[in-house]
């Protein structure tokens, strides 16, 4: 079983569950981006991480959670492995890094893809990276060569045929290894 929302915005259409708020949810444009900081962001956050706690709670769920996100997403499966002790697998692709005092909560082991041209996120790396190993977590590492922070979105020029393939089918095995899937 897997669930995909797309959380960058808010749309409309939204109904009530006894247990779980479901939202639909739309494209939006990045000038409608609201900073982390904002309540705003702050609820979509928590609307994301009650997802994932939501599917969990399923019957038709084995209780075996993993989180694969990109961009936004990889910072948001970072927070995941932050809050759910119980998560078994995360793979954040170009995500932000959460700071070391959060990273110490991390129990689920990492698969990371970066994009060797990215210096806004690659920056994090070795702060994230000291944390991660300070703490015993569990953790691989990808740098792709010649890349672009969203490598693998073939939507746009920066994508990378052969690091996007090469980077899921890592992320195939890592799910396979830690999900048993």
């Amino acid at each position: 079983m897997t669930a995909g929302p797309f959380g960058l915005n808010r749309g409309a259409g939204e109904r009530d569950s006894s247990r779980f708020r479901l939202r639909s949810w739309q494209r939006g444009s990045a000038s409608r981006r609201q900073p982390a900081s904002c309540p705003a962001s702050q609820k979509r956050t928590e609307d994301l991480v009650a997802a994932a706690a939501y599917l969990k709670s399923r019957s038709d769920c084995t209780g075996k959670i993993g989180a694969v996100g990109f961009c936004f997403g990889g910072g948001i499966v970072n927070t995941l492995a932050v809050r759910m002790p119980d998560l078994r697998a995360a793979v954040p692709f170009y995500g932000p890094q959460p700071g070391a005092a959060h990273t110490a909560k991390i129990k689920a082991p990492l698969l990371i893809h970066y994009a060797a041209l990215d210096e806004r996120i690659n920056a994090g790396w070795p702060a994230f990276e000291a944390a991660l190993k300070a703490n015993g977590v569990k953790y691989q590492m990808y740098m792709y060569p010649a890349t672009n922070h969203g490598f693998h979105n073939d939507t746009t020029p920066r994508y990378d045929e052969a690091a996007a393939k090469l980077a899921w089918s890592r992320t195939i095995v890592f799910f396979k290894e830690n999900l048993g899937t």
